[in-house]
């Protein structure tokens, strides 16, 4: 069963990420300071460069920041939101590989989503909403990118990497954004 919930939750969170990147092209508005945003944010293209300095992430993060650091708080941000079920959050971080996996055929990026929340237990999905990153578990492949494996995700329920699989995070215009999962 929890190699049928990786192979369908990496496929679904792929292709919820390609779906969310065809709700709207502009860029995204700030947050509210909770992972629950019902605020549309842009899950087709990251947020130009003339967004304004106020923050996407939902913590104490000062906004956007292109440090390794940044990147695994926006990474935080979104297994918090999958915990909590927030479409708007997920689709819009995971926007660029949610864009590629519907080029592969999948639905759109709420409705593949939707389907891999009905596959996550509720033990999960509470252990998501309070999860942390081990910075040591985290790879930098650039000043602009960094790759973020299962065994890197600290919860009160171990994840395997069959179940999380290995994030690619890419900074670009101005925020991180998952493009690779």
């Amino acid at each position: 069963m929890q190699r049928k919930f990786a192979w369908i939750g990496a496929a679904l969170l792929t292709l919820t990420l390609t779906a969310c990147d065809d709700k709207t092209e502009s860029a995204p508005a700030p947050a509210p300071p909770s992972p629950s945003s019902s605020s549309p944010v842009s899950p087709t293209a990251p947020p130009s460069s003339s967004e304004s300095p106020t923050p996407t992430p939902a913590t104490k993060d000062n906004g956007p920041d292109s440090s390794k650091e940044g990147g695994i708080a926006r990474y935080t941000k979104y297994l918090h939101a999958v915990g909590a079920q927030d479409l708007d959050v997920v689709c819009e971080i995971a926007g660029p590989a949610a864009k590629k996996a519907e080029k592969d055929g999948f639905g759109p990026c709420k409705s593949t989503m939707t389907m891999m929340f009905g596959m996550i237990s509720a033990k999960q999905k509470e252990a998501l909403r309070t999860a942390t990153i081990d910075t040591a578990a985290v790879k930098t492949v650039s000043a602009t990118q960094i790759q973020i494996p299962a065994k890197a995700v600290k919860a009160s329920v171990k994840f395997a990497e069959n179940e999380l699989g290995t994030q690619t995070l890419k900074f670009e215009g101005g925020d991180w954004f998952i493009y690779d999962m």
